[in-house]
């Protein structure tokens, strides 16, 4: 994640761990300055497929 917003791109995680959430969450603000999104977790819902689809085709 901390890669990522050095170089302005979106995080997508797989994992589902509790602590890749905590992190993500942490760095909340940090990204939402950078224009990212950090995605943890997308591994685990279906309905983040689309999302992550979503995402990938942002020219933002």
């Amino acid at each position: 994640m901390e890669a990522c917003l050095r170089a302005g791109v979106h995080y997508l995680g797989i994992s589902a761990e509790l602590e890749t959430y905590q992190l993500a969450e942490s760095m909340d603000s940090r990204a939402k300055s950078a224009g990212i999104q950090l995605m943890a977790g997308a591994g685990l819902f279906v309905s983040y497929d689309a999302l992550a689809v979503h995402l990938s085709t942002r020219q933002d």
